[in-house]
C-alpha cells in the first residue's frame, strides 16, 4: 500500500470531537479495519511496542486538517486488555515526527483506567 493510499483510510473530520470508549464503535462501522500487511508496514514502523504476535487490532478513526507540512491521525489499537486511541504526526515523506496516547480503555492494577479525548482546535 503507499502511503497516499494509507493516509485515505482516515477520514477527514473537523472539530469538535470527543473519542470515548464507545467511539471506535461508530468508527469501525465505516472505516475498514487495517489489514495485517499494512499494519506491519506503517505500525511496525512507526510504533515501539509494535508486535504481531500481540494480535493487535488497528482502525483508522480520522484524520484532522492542521497544516499542509504534516499528516495529523487518529487510530485506535486494541490488543489484550488495551483499546487505545493514538493520535500521530507524520511528514509529508511518511516520517514519524510525534504518536501519543490520547484516549482508550486500559486495564491497571487490578482495575480498568478510563481515558476521555476532546479535540477542540
Amino acid at each position: 500500500m503507499t502511503f497516499s493510499q494509507f493516509i485515505d483510510l482516515f477520514p477527514l473530520l473537523e472539530p469538535p470531537l470527543t473519542l470515548t470508549e464507545d467511539s471506535i464503535f461508530a468508527f469501525s462501522k465505516h472505516n475498514k479495519l487495517i489489514n495485517e500487511e499494512t499494519a506491519k508496514q506503517y505500525f511496525g514502523v512507526f510504533e515501539s511496542d509494535f508486535s504481531l504476535t500481540e494480535d493487535a487490532e488497528y482502525v483508522p478513526c480520522f484524520k484532522l486538517s492542521l497544516s499542509k507540512e504534516f499528516h495529523t491521525l487518529i487510530y485506535w489499537r486494541a490488543s489484550a486488555l488495551l483499546y487505545e486511541y493514538y493520535v500521530i504526526t507524520l511528514n509529508r515523506q511518511g516520517e514519524c515526527l510525534d504518536r501519543k496516547l490520547i484516549g482508550g480503555l486500559v486495564s491497571k492494577d487490578q482495575g480498568l483506567l478510563r481515558m476521555v479525548t476532546s479535540i477542540d482546535i
